[in-house]
């Protein structure tokens, strides 16, 4: 199966968000699943390219109160596109932010079954 896991943050950031999505990624691939992963540019990424064909680099903003952390904008029409090119069996959204928002909203319209959760409690 294929799936795309859509995240704010991801290794080489060090939070339990990251590494949570990372282990689902790596549990999915032993499984011997297609895993695509769509997360914010962050600062330390050089270009729009990880160098990882199996990520998606989208915009991103400063997140407040987190100096070393990038929020993805929404992606509506670049998801549309990656999605209708190679079309996922499901989507997990892991973060639900501008970015997650306009994953469920994409995958919504395409009908492609999509899972979200919620893996941080801001105080």
């Amino acid at each position: 199966m294929r799936y795309t896991i859509v995240t704010e943050t991801y290794p080489p950031e060090v939070n339990g968000v990251a590494l949570t999505v990372q282990g689902l990624e790596r549990g999915l691939r032993a499984r011997g699943n297609d895993v695509d992963v769509v997360r914010p540019r962050q600062l330390a990424d050089a270009s729009n390219a990880s160098g990882n064909a199996n990520e998606t680099l989208v915009r991103s903003l400063p997140l407040p109160r987190y100096p070393d952390l990038r929020i993805g904008l929404p992606a509506t029409h670049r998801l549309r596109k990656a999605w209708t090119e190679q079309r996922p069996d499901a989507i997990y959204v892991a973060t639900e932010g501008p970015l997650g928002w306009s994953a469920l909203r994409t995958a919504r319209r395409l009908n492609i079954p999509a899972a979200t959760g919620f893996h941080t409690r801001f105080d």
